[in-house]
């Protein structure tokens, strides 16, 4: 065991830590393979003969505050294709392949195999470019048997990376400095406790090239106490989430997800089957609070699709339910509904937009409708299996005070299906009561709140009604007008 003492500055590179000198067999030490105690300590390097072994331990392979921790293989043999895992001690409390405390950034480790999680943060900085539950060429399993990663400290620093590389190129030959986070036995992130991660850029669920599924057993981010960021608005900052036994996020209390592919392959297409969550895609639990708003969350921009469950499902309090934004994202393809709403929320999806027709000409769609707050509408090729509502592609976002009226939106080909939801305030449109509920209800309904839709037949317009909790879609026939409903 490498053991270093406050004071000291030292790199402990080039070692089998718990390996023989081939790196292919197991003699591990007792406890930690590596524990920092102090001083300025780099683990590793940024080119092979500076990377360590750290294998067979009975404790975590790594433990302390390192300075940095670069391009190992923990957990693994020399050649990251064979688990010779950390943890072998079942009474060791930390079994981990690392066990970081505080300390720099952990860039471009395989980090796989080990009895415990693959990385327990209870402090720290950047952690980019590893593969963590994969083999050295990040498309073939090798799971540690806990989460990927769980957060049990207050760890407020960005996992994931965008380029150029951060990482070194023998872990991550792209150089795009994501993390590859699959095949787990656990959830790929957990946060147990009080954090404002931020996650960008990583594939959770999925292999390193995002053509294979690799899911983690449990959810792909799982947040209890923590209110983390998932993905962002600039481009490329989104995570691949797919693939994964639960859902692909499930949030406890508020935070954001924005900009992901979740439940589909890296391209984010149908061309690969097999990448759904087993789950929702994303599941609001309620509770806590971010920005200032009790509860809820932000879910924006993202593609879900392909998931065992819906799209988005929304549980817990109403007051979180309430407060949870859902906008702009492109739900299709799910098992059950785009969005649904669950207990205490029956009667509030009542409160939805009606469409009342829909044409379609040469240059436009035009479209009737009664709605209150900001009105998003959506075109399908098909409507949801169950008869009710999904939404693919994002055509506008007018404002509405409740009243009928029409909007002209892109064209919208023949044969395609209109859904809408609709986002509430109370400071533009007060009204003699208070609305319900003050955000996004979309696509909720029960049994018998919809017929079956139909799709259009004509060349040159269409009609519809909402496929969500509006009314359904009808046939249009061969006509240059509206029919009407």
């Amino acid at each position: 065991m490498f053991e270093t003492a406050t004071g000291s500055a030292s790199v402990v590179s080039g070692n089998f830590v718990g390996t023989d000198v081939s790196g292919l067999t197991a003699l591990g030490n007792r406890t930690y393979g590596i524990q920092v105690s102090g001083g300025a300590v780099t683990i590793g390097g940024t080119d092979v003969a500076a990377r360590n072994v750290v294998s067979g331990n009975g404790a975590s392979g790594i433990y302390g505050a390192p300075t940095a921790v670069k391009g190992n293989y923990v957990g693994t043999d020399v050649s990251g294709t064979r688990a010779i895992p950390n943890g072998t001690d079942p009474n060791a409390y930390y079994r981990d392949g690392i066990t970081q405390l505080a300390g720099g950034p952990v860039t471009g480790n395989l980090i796989s195999a080990n009895r415990g999680n693959g990385v327990t943060f209870v402090g720290g900085s950047v952690f980019a470019g590893n593969y963590i539950g994969t083999d050295s060429t990040g498309r073939k399993a090798l799971g540690n048997d806990g989460n990927g990663i769980e957060i049990v400290g207050n760890f407020n620093q960005t996992i994931g990376a965008a380029g150029p590389a951060v990482a070194p190129p023998a872990i991550d030959p792209a150089g795009a400095g994501r993390n590859v986070i699959s095949a787990n036995g656990g959830h790929g992130i957990l946060g147990s406790a009080a954090s404002d991660a931020r996650i960008k850029y990583n594939y959770i669920g999925v292999s390193a090239d995002g053509t294979l599924p690799l899911g983690n057993r449990g959810s792909g981010i799982y947040c209890t106490l923590s209110a983390f960021n998932v993905g962002g608005s600039a481009d490329g900052e989104g995570n691949v989430i797919s693939a994964n036994g639960g859902d692909g996020v499930t949030f406890r209390r508020g935070g954001q997800i924005v900009g992901n592919r979740i439940g589909t392959n890296a391209a984010g297409d149908d061309s690969t089957p097999g990448f759904g969550n087993g789950g929702n895609g994303i599941l609001l639990l309620g509770g806590g609070s971010v920005s200032g708003a009790a509860y809820g969350g932000t879910v924006k921009s993202n593609t879900l699709a392909f998931n065992g469950g819906c799209g988005v499902l929304v549980q817990g309090t109403a007051a979180g339910g309430a407060r949870a934004n859902i906008s702009r994202n492109s739900i299709f393809s799910n098992g059950r509904l785009g969005i649904d709403l669950a207990a205490p929320f029956q009667g509030v999806s009542d409160l939805h937009p009606v469409i009342l027709s829909a044409v379609s000409d040469g240059d436009a769609t035009l479209v009737r409708f009664n709605g209150l707050g900001t009105v998003e509408f959506f075109a399908s090729p098909e409507p949801d299996a169950s008869g009710f509502g999904e939404g693919k592609t994002f055509l506008g976002a007018p404002l509405s005070d409740g009243t009928e009226r029409a909007v002209r939106l892109p064209r919208v080909a023949p044969g395609m299906f209109i859904t809408a939801t609709a986002r509430f305030t109370t400071r533009r449109f007060p009204r003699p009561r208070r609305p319900r509920p003050s955000s996004p209800m979309p696509w909720r309904c029960g049994p018998g709140r919809l017929s079956r839709p139909r799709r259009s037949r004509a060349a040159t317009s269409f009609t519809t009604r909402a496929i969500s909790t509006a009314a359904p879609p009808r046939r249009t026939h061969k006509t240059t007008t509206p029919s009407t409903p």
